[in-house]
């Protein structure tokens, strides 16, 4: 049976503010949204950015944007909680059509297919971003959160060698399954 296009997950789309912005290039937009909109932990919001933080105090942190200058929250909530955002420092402007019998604010959002190209999209951002000797860490499988170095670049995939004490491996493993551990760039 099909799924009625309906009732998928739709999204109200947020335009950032220069401080916004920056909370992006900080790594705190999703925890300052859930705080201004009383959410919790469990309300899909997503930021269309990957954020890696320094892993030493002489490395900036490294952020890969899809989409800047906005972010996009999952419906569900009251519009009233999402306009109410428009008096906060991060969001200039929660984008919405007028009702036009009526005149009132009407959310305007995405549907979740369109988020769904944006994280590819950044999926790709991620993989393209990494090169033979760059330091990674692993991000899923077996060996996940042991960190190592990137041998071969294929299309979509990398060879990675990692050291452990008494074991070296090199594995082919996804470009989305790894990230890298430093920054390359000024």
């Amino acid at each position: 049976m099909k799924r009625d296009e309906r009732d998928a997950q739709t999204w109200a789309v947020l335009e950032l503010t220069r401080a916004g912005e920056r909370l992006i290039e900080e790594g705190k937009m999703e925890e300052a949204l859930r705080r201004y909109l009383k959410c919790g932990d469990t309300h899909p919001i997503f930021v269309p950015a990957i954020f890696y933080p320094p892993t030493r105090p002489d490395e900036r942190p490294i952020v890969l944007s899809v989409t800047e200058g906005y972010v996009f929250v999952a419906t569900g909530l009251p519009d009233t909680s999402l306009y109410a955002l428009e008096q906060t420092p991060i969001v200039k402007k929660v984008l919405y059509t007028r009702e036009p019998s009526t005149g009132m604010r009407v959310l305007m959002t995405v549907p979740d297919h369109s988020l769904r190209e944006l994280r590819q999209g950044l999926a790709k951002l991620v993989a393209s971003s990494i090169s033979p000797g760059m330091p990674v860490l692993v991000l899923h499988g077996l060996l996940a959160g042991l960190e190592g170095t990137v041998i071969l670049d294929h299309e979509n995939t990398v060879d990675v060698y990692v050291e452990m004490r008494s074991l070296r491996l090199l594995r082919r493993l996804p470009k989305t399954s790894v990230r890298p551990t430093k920054s390359t760039g000024g």
